[in-house]
């Protein structure tokens, strides 16, 4: 990709979260698959579910020749779809087909991209960075929340700004999971097909969003305005119409909190750049809603 490319990436979110030198956000989804069979032939899982004093029950068909690999927490099968947005909901990059038990960052890792950022082969400008949660590592140019519960006050507001911007990337999955009625169930087919619908879906996403740019936000059909996560003044969440269309029953899923298995070590430039991000958001770059964050 080129440099001019790259810039005009963070000049979107300089303007939209005054989060400068930052390139995109990264996130990843299951997208749960089911075969397209009626009976059950050779093995099964069985996936055991406890809520209060009631325990159920789930008979899952592996695909076959598969074995585990594509199954995950939630007791089904999947394939992850682990993606990159602009801070106008555009899917810069995706990575699609990683198998369901692997954590996001592990896919990051085996992924194109993952691999070129590695080798410094994505021309990235000096100082830009792409933010991601807490399943990703920091790295050079991947900035991710601080850890731990006693954080101090610029820590806080680090975090705070952070998961401000992702906000960009949540909005991005919001948009295709409400949109696409294929997400409101299982996928039916084998992992090949579900990839080839994952695919279409994206970048007819991205067709559909840049179709609408000269639209008036208000008159905007398929990402209207009231589908978005947003902040009041006040900085608290007001939440957007996907999150009400979208149900813990549809394709598109959360990764599991508990395959998180990143490394705390990086490097003294990673480190240093987060602390050229804190230094900036705690002079210039403050905003009135991040003091808001901070306890009493």
């Amino acid at each position: 990709m080129v440099n001019e490319t790259w810039e005009s990436f963070a000049r979107e979110f300089e303007e939209k979260f005054n989060f400068p030198f930052r390139l995109g956000a990264i996130d990843g989804k299951h997208c749960q698959i089911q075969e397209a069979k009626y009976h059950i032939h050779g093995p099964t899982y069985i996936c055991i579910t406890k809520y209060k004093h009631h325990v159920s029950y789930l008979y899952v068909q592996a695909f076959p020749g598969c074995g585990s690999q594509n199954f995950n927490y939630k007791g089904t099968h999947s394939v992850v779809l682990l993606a990159i947005a602009s801070a106008n909901h555009v899917f810069i990059a995706f990575d699609i087909g990683a198998p369901g038990r692997q954590s996001d960052g592990g896919i990051l890792s085996q992924s194109c991209f993952g691999k070129a950022l590695v080798k410094h082969a994505l021309n990235i400008p000096p100082k830009k960075v792409f933010i991601a949660d807490e399943a990703f590592p920091l790295q050079k140019h991947i900035m991710r929340p601080i850890p731990g519960k006693q954080l101090g006050d610029d820590e806080i507001i680090f975090n705070c700004r952070l998961s401000r911007a992702r906000m960009s990337v949540e909005n991005t999955f919001g948009i295709v999971a409400s949109r696409w009625r294929i997400y409101r169930r299982p996928v039916i087919g084998k992992p090949h097909l579900a990839k080839g619908i994952i695919k279409a879906t994206v970048c007819l996403h991205n067709w559909l969003l840049l179709d609408e740019e000269p639209v008036d936000p208000a008159a905007r059909r398929y990402g209207s305005p009231n589908l978005l996560d947003t902040h009041n003044k006040n900085g608290e969440i007001i939440t957007g119409q996907w999150r009400i269309m979208v149900t813990s029953d549809d394709a598109l899923c959360n990764l599991d909190a508990s395959m998180h298995f990143v490394s705390n070590r990086y490097s003294t430039t990673s480190a240093s750049i987060r602390e050229m991000f804190t230094n900036f958001f705690l002079s210039s770059g403050q905003i009135v809603k991040q003091w808001n964050k901070l306890p009493v």
